[in-house]
């Protein structure tokens, strides 16, 4: 069976990552196809970097590159192989990253018409595939293809394409399929029917000589083995026995006494229960009783010098002797005194001494007369140095050593070159006169009360500064003077010799601002208990702050930028903004994307999460903490909502699908309104959700109609104009309150669709539009914030489909759009301000139409997308304005910072262009203005 043009394909983050890479010449390489069983339950596709429960990979067998911008990839979904049938639920293709290797580049999910793959036991299962695929401009793709898919129909006799062959049977062909040569494998071999059998290496322990040149053995009746080429050689041969050996079934006579064993000569094998009996004659107890005194071969008893028998008289001698004796006997003879001075001398008896053997001692050997001997001046004396005492040759030199020191003490006064005596110096405290020691000296010098301490700091904000002598506590009224190493960024502190960080605080007690401690200079600080406290501002500066400051002079003038480029050209997406972010999403380049680009409050891009599906003709606007899009081409439901990190969910649906409806917010609700069901359907249905997303359905529009425009003042969210089921002009407004009462104010002036909507100040305006493609209007109609309708001055010229938002709260930009026709697009912009004074800001960078959208964030009025005329092609330009005014500096010396450091002006009058809102601050140097 065959499935083709597979549609619906979702491209992963990865594959839209891939797909950029292509447009600028990557090769966009396809690997494979995977298809699996796994149920999609809210995850999100493009996050995807595998399937959810893959069971086959499929090779590609072809690819065909067609002029829309997408690719057919074609592959073949077979059960050959597959032991268990499954639910076909979810495709994907892979594709080759140059940086990632192979990722998941689409995927689709099947559930609710999934297709049951049998297993192959079952019945045979083929089905060719073809899956439409996304490539944009991609010039350089190819996928990895194998040949084998390409099968070979039978069409009469003859063979047609690839052939896949195995052996080399006799035939014309030369060779044989691989089925060819399965269907002739001849079978397993049984008892009965030679055929195929399982060989092995000769068993461990099998008798038999095995033939060098035939050396396997085959396995049959459940382990035992044959030797190839024997046979059941014995009719004595039975089930569990060893083929090809004869075994013996004779009794073995039994030996007889005294008779010598022989080597067997009979060819026949012994079994495991070949024994011979013992004659009664060689049991244990008989041999043993020849042996012992009396027997007939008795061993003879031991003697001196013959080896023999131990008797059992000699056993009890033995046992009686104690262990550890001698055979030396013990003297009892009472030992002579020895008299005085009677030298001992070396005994030469063998008799052994007892324990009470001793001699008694003369009474001239006593004590005293013994300790004479060896006291100063006897025959024996006893040294110093042998029993650790202090010879008097040491002693004499320590007394020599302290009287040195006495005399170095009592020695003139003490100089640089000599030790002597210190003359105290002496310091008045009040009425008391103190000398001055070197601890006094130390003490004084440390006193950071009576005099300041000085260190050049270290750090950035959190200061730290080492003091010597080093103080070891704060004390009130401590003075430090530091010299600033580095200019702070905010509020700071000082640590002083690791006692602590402490806050420095102006004399006010505010904390410091970015730059008010510059690098290089000094300032000096008092502790109070609490905080440092900086002893007079100095400088000669008055400090001016600008915090979120509009300066609306003469001066003040529109400044236009370009920021990075979108990731895609495209037209018809929508914009919105949340947090410090701007968000582009959607939009039409060949075909409906889901990229979304984000900008944030300088004007850096990033990639967040796509869209959960791919679509253009949306609508966006911003709740709470979400910016939410919704619908949009193929008249779908979905919304998509993003919070302040970017971090995407999918709220309940919108209540109809549509696309070209409209979109904006009134307190607690954002507000989806009007749109197309279908090419001939309008819708009214107004679908609403509150800062936790949940979906409600207040009273619809009074009309039904597409191609609307919305807004809000601070009272009221406003839907105007369209195109009503004859593709007319509607000139209808609906006003829905921040309870989502509706009411209808005064129509607009001029019926028309394709209008774009902006805010300023307390008014909605309504700007430009066309009555059926056909009369492109100037047109600004204004509601106030109690929906009265007044009419501005017209735009500078005729279009409709413009971008449109507000810069700060000053100014509503409508910038872009297409003129009379549609023939050409536009790249003006004109600017409204809270008074509904009319100007023109600086034109686009290239003509856009084709709904290019716009958003605002920060100080910034982003325009972005669009198709332009001029390039014949999607634009990815993003164009952001700011708005400027300009400050003169009077006095030259003075400082200021609006966040690029301080900056020292160098003439008076100085003027210095700033971006509005302003914050940061002049410091104003003290002088004279002539």
């Amino acid at each position: 069976m065959g499935i083709n043009g597979f549609q619906g394909m979702v491209i992963t983050q990865q594959g839209l990552n891939l797909l950029e890479k292509a447009q600028t010449g990557t090769q966009l390489k396809f690997t494979r196809v995977a298809v699996g069983d796994g149920n999609l339950s809210g995850q999100d596709p493009t996050l995807f970097t595998q399937l959810i429960d893959q069971i086959m990979s499929l090779n590609i067998s072809e690819i065909n590159i067609g002029g829309s911008s997408n690719a057919t990839i074609s592959t073949v979904l077979s059960n050959e192989g597959l032991n268990t049938g499954f639910y076909w639920r979810e495709i994907g293709i892979f594709a080759q990253d140059p940086d990632l290797g192979e990722i998941l580049y689409c995927y689709n999910n099947l559930a609710g018409h999934e297709i049951f793959v049998p297993a192959i036991n079952t019945k045979q299962f083929k089905a060719s595939l073809e899956i439409e695929v996304f490539i944009s401009n991609a010039v350089n793709v190819t996928a990895l293809i194998d040949p084998s898919l390409t099968y070979v129909p039978l069409t009469g006799a003859t063979m047609v394409g690839l052939l896949i062959l195995s052996g080399d049977p006799d035939q014309a062909l030369g060779a044989a399929t691989k089925q060819y040569v399965d269907n002739h494998l001849p079978p397993n071999a049984t008892t009965t029917q030679p055929g195929i059998v399982e060989v092995s290496a000769a068993p461990t322990g099998i008798p038999v000589a095995v033939s060098t040149t035939d050396p396997a053995y085959t396995a049959v009746n459940g382990g035992t083995y044959v030797t190839p080429g024997e046979g059941l050689t014995s009719t004595s041969q039975t089930n569990g026995q060893t083929l090809g050996v004869v075994f013996s079934t004779s009794t073995p006579a039994a030996e007889t006494e005294g008779n010598a064993g022989a080597a067997g000569t009979s060819t026949e094998a012994a079994r495991a229960d070949h024994v011979h009996p013992m004659p009664a004659s060689y049991k244990p107890s008989a041999h043993e009783s020849t042996h012992v005194t009396g027997g007939s071969d008795a061993i003879p008893v031991a003697t001196e010098t013959t080896d023999g028998l131990f008797s059992s008289t000699d056993k009890t001698k033995l046992d009686s002797i104690t262990s550890g004796a001698t055979n030396t006997p013990l003297s009892n003879e009472t030992p002579s005194s020895e008299s005085a001075g009677t030298v001992g001398t070396a005994g030469n008896s063998i008799e052994a001494a007892r324990a009470d053997h001793v001699h008694s001692m003369p009474a001239t050997y006593a004590p005293s007369a013994h300790a004479s001997s060896h006291a100063y001046g006897g025959a024996d004396p006893i040294t110093p140095v042998s029993i650790g005492a202090e010879t008097p040759e040491g002693a004499q030199a320590k007394a020599d050593s302290i009287q040195s020191n006495l005399n170095e003490h009592l020695a003139d006064n003490t100089t640089l070159a000599q030790t002597g005596h210190v003359e105290l110096q002496t310091i008045v405290d009040g009425s008391e006169t103190t000398a001055l020691t070197p601890k006094a000296l130390n003490t004084h010098m440390s006193d950071y009360v009576r005099q300041p301490g000085y260190g050049v700091t270290s750090g950035t904000n959190t200061y730290t500064v080492t003091l010597s002598p080093a103080s070891t506590a704060y004390t009130e009224g401590m003075c430090v003077a530091i010299k600033i190493e580095a200019t702070n960024t905010g509020a700071s502190t000082l640590n002083v010799n690791i006692l602590g960080a402490i806050n420095l605080l102006k004399a006010d007690g505010s904390a410091f601002l970015p730059g008010d401690l510059a690098a290089g200079n000094i300032y000096t600080f008092r502790y109070n208990g609490i905080s440092f406290i900086l002893q007079g501002e100095g400088g000669g500066f008055l400090r001016v702050d600008f915090s979120n400051y509009n300066a609306v002079t003469s001066d003040t003038a529109f400044n236009r930028s370009t920021a990075t480029s979108l990731g895609f050209g495209r037209e018809l997406l929508a914009a919105t903004s949340i947090g410090n972010y701007a968000l582009f999403g959607g939009g039409y380049s060949g075909t409906d994307n889901a990229i979304v680009d984000a900008y944030d409050t300088s004007l850096v891009r990033t990639t967040p999460t796509v869209l959960s599906t791919s679509r253009s003709r949306l609508a966006a606007t911003s709740i709470g903490n979400y910016a939410l899009f919704g619908g949009g081409s193929g008249y779908m439901a979905t919304v998509d909502a993003y919070d302040t990190s970017l971090t995407r969910t999918t709220p309940t649906a919108l209540s109809a699908g549509r696309n070209n409806l409209a979109a904006t917010s009134i307190g607690n609700y954002a507000l989806f309104g009007g749109g197309n069901t279908s090419s001939t359907v309008f819708s009214g249905v107004i679908d609403t959700y509150d800062t936790s997303l949940t979906r409600t359905n207040p009273t619809a529009l009074s009309v039904i109609r597409s191609n609307l425009a919305a807004t809000n003042t601070t009272s009221y969210a406003i839907f105007s104009g369209g195109y009503t089921t004859s593709y007319a002009g509607s000139a209808v407004t609906d006003a829905f309150n921040a309870s989502l009462t509706r009411s209808t104010p005064t129509t607009l002036s001029v019926a028309r669709g394709d209008l774009s909507a902006a805010s300023v100040g307390s008014y909605a305006l309504f700007a430009g539009g066309a009555d059926g493609y056909t009369d492109a209007k100037d047109d600004v109609d204004a509601y106030n914030n109690s929906l009265t309708r007044s009419i501005a001055p017209s735009l500078s010229s005729k279009r409709y489909q413009m971008g449109a938002t507000k810069l700060n709260t000053n100014y509503a930009l409508f910038g872009g759009g297409y003129d009379i026709g549609g023939s050409t697009s536009s790249s003006i912009i004109d600017a409204y301000d809270s008074s509904l004074v009319h100007t023109n800001a600086p034109s686009l960078s290239v003509d856009r139409g084709q709904s290019l959208a716009a958003a605002s964030v920060g100080k910034y009025a982003i325009f972005g997308g669009g198709w332009s005329w001029s390039t014949g092609s999607p634009s990815a330009v993003v164009d952001a304005y700011a708005f400027a005014t300009k400050l003169q500096i009077p006095i030259a010396g003075s400082i200021y910072n609006f966040g690029s450091g301080d900056i020292t002006t160098s003439s008076n009058m100085t003027s210095v262009t700033v971006t509005n809102p302003i914050t940061g601050y002049i410091k104003y140097k003290k002088g004279v203005v002539s």
